[in-house]
């Protein structure tokens, strides 16, 4: 399996100090300062000035990218049918990779698959995609209040994170279902809270689990990673 990291212009020189072929994330804003080639365009947001996909595709060309990920989020969803369409057509003329999220797949592009749910089974989830996916590493860090019927959390950041584990000094346990460590605790309130979160353990493990079902890549965002990087394998 490739790993790309997904960086900013800002991050580019030090993202690839690492080794992996970058995704450069420069193409949410604009094609201008990007003087770098190869790895991927990654182009979303809203599709600011009305780029083409011609536009796109030709960048990637002269800046010799082998894909093209489409991470749309929100936007007019049929103009954004249309360039992934439209894109998927010239992307498989100039033999470049599509990637696209699943609202958006082709037959021919690649979905990109997140893997930071919290419940249900990640292996099963991972076996519905096969070869024709692309593993997005979330890294996780969730705080659900029990009870929660629905699973639903609150997002944490890695400060407060690191935070709670500093100061809770809990013990930790590893979901074999999910691919991730968690932990619960009582607030000062006697709330009861499930605390589940990623490492570089959990992450190499998803990585590993991906290939082994013949994803051909995972894409992981550098500056949610970049501390974790020299231990992810």
């Amino acid at each position: 399996m490739q790993i790309y990291l997904a960086a900013t212009p800002d991050d580019a020189r030090s993202a690839a100090a690492y080794g992996y072929p970058l995704a450069h994330m420069a193409y949410y804003k604009t094609f201008e300062q990007h003087g770098r080639s190869g790895g991927w365009m990654v182009l979303g947001g809203p599709l600011a000035g009305g780029i083409d996909p011609r536009e796109a595709v030709e960048e990637c060309r002269r800046r010799d990218f082998s894909g093209l990920l489409l991470d749309f989020e929100s936007g007019d969803r049929q103009a954004l049918t249309r360039f992934v369409l439209q894109a998927d057509e010239l992307c498989a003329q100039y033999n470049l990779t599509l990637i696209t999220g699943k609202k958006f797949q082709t037959e021919r592009s690649l979905t990109l698959v997140p893997s930071g749910a919290v419940s249900g089974s990640l292996r099963q989830r991972l076996i519905k995609y096969g070869a024709g996916a692309v593993l997005e590493i979330v890294r996780l860090a969730q705080d659900i209040p029990l009870p929660a019927p629905q699973g639903r959390g609150i997002t944490m950041t890695h400060r407060r994170l690191g935070e709670l584990l500093e100061s809770r000094r809990p013990v930790t346990f590893f979901s074999s279902e999910l691919l991730a460590r968690y932990f619960t605790y009582k607030d000062e309130s006697g709330v009861t809270h499930f605390i589940i979160y990623d490492d570089a353990e959990s992450i190499s493990k998803k990585i590993r689990l991906a290939g082994a079902i013949g994803f051909p890549y995972a894409v992981m965002l550098y500056s949610e990673v970049k501390d974790l990087l020299g231990n992810i394998s």
